[in-house]
């Protein structure tokens, strides 16, 4: 696949995005007023990216932004806790629910799974959080799993969360009881092993990035049996370099991965095919999202700037240059 981009400058960097309906949702910002960049929660127009409304979030960043259209609300963490968000008519936020955390440090990432009636949370105190809805102003928490390692990222699904951890580590821990279940293992060589940096659940498997001893990346796709083994089917090379993000599409044929060198991946997770590589920032990306028909995908990244980006065949690519071909050769030998 080929992409057509249009990218956009921002004047903060961007920590987390999402496709709301006809808008993208934006959170960035250094970290409140005491440290000259406020944090925001914009709103914009869709492929245009033409600001709707600011918002500002004062010393609270959001951030790991999901939108949830069977309950058309926004999930994210924000300061401490969780929280979920509706915007009226004024394109204002509507604040549903927010959970604080025990701890003084809060969630980095959150995520939404059983269909949309769960939420899973962990963050930098170490600690993953399995939560139901309740109400669409009310969630209750059914586990919580002390880790006591940071978590880089939590992902769930059905009986099993997955976390990959700070000390690059990665496991398995039932969503029902909060029992590891099994660490997951996985390298080049025997004698080498792999830094996980993200984990994700698709519709058939489980995916892991890994970066190496040399920072080259790795997609690995995993089997998980009735009897708890953990197999991995298939890995592929993403990126010479240190992968940064992870986020697979809804129906959860498409995986899109950023790297530490700017370039953009999407990968096909069944047969786990990369069909778009671009190099298309100067900086690390920080977060992605696909739209509805997961024709397009919009990514930011800590160079201040986002990416809106047509995902296009090989077939079209191929005629486009084949046809610039030809009218390229008229005109020189008609001159």
């Amino acid at each position: 696949m080929v992409c057509k981009r249009k990218h956009i400058q921002f004047s903060f960097p961007i920590w987390s995005l999402c496709i709301y309906k006809n808008y993208v949702l934006i959170t960035g910002g250094g970290g409140g007023k005491k440290f000259g960049l406020e944090n925001k929660l914009n709103i914009y127009k869709s492929g245009s990216m033409e600001l709707v409304k600011e918002h500002s979030t004062g010393d609270q960043l959001a951030s790991s932004l999901n939108y949830i259209p069977s309950k058309d609300l926004i999930l994210a963490a924000y300061g401490k806790g969780i929280s979920a968000f509706k915007i009226n008519e004024k394109n204002d936020f509507v604040k549903l629910f927010y959970t604080e955390s025990e701890k003084e440090k809060g969630s980095g990432t959150v995520r939404p799974f059983d269909q949309d009636t769960k939420i899973v949370s962990g963050g930098e105190e170490g600690v993953i959080k399995v939560w139901k809805f309740d109400s669409e102003t009310s969630i209750t928490k059914l586990v919580e799993i002390v880790v006591g390692i940071e978590v880089s990222c939590v992902d769930a699904k059905g009986k099993f969360v997955c976390a990959a951890l700070k000390n690059k580590s990665c496991a398995i821990y039932s969503a029902e009881t909060g029992c590891k279940l099994k660490s997951l293992m996985f390298s080049e060589k025997p004698s080498v092993p792999m830094m996980f940096k993200s984990c994700s659940f698709t519709n058939k498997s489980l995916l892991t990035l890994q970066t190496g001893p040399k920072m080259a990346s790795y997609l690995t796709k995993w089997k998980i049996t009735n009897d708890m083994q953990v197999i991995p089917e298939d890995s592929i090379q993403v990126s010479n370099t240190s992968a940064t993000y992870l986020k697979v599409s809804k129906s959860g044929k498409l995986a899109g991965i950023g790297s530490s060198d700017g370039k953009i991946i999407v990968v096909k997770t069944d047969e786990l095919e990369i069909v778009m590589s671009k190099m298309e920032f100067h900086m690390p990306a920080t977060s992605l999202d696909f739209n509805s028909n997961e024709s397009a995908m919009i990514i930011g990244a800590a160079d201040y700037s986002c990416a809106y980006i047509k995902i296009t065949s090989n077939f079209w690519n191929a005629l486009y240059f084949v046809l610039s071909a030809i009218v390229i050769s008229y005109f020189i030998i008609k001159t």
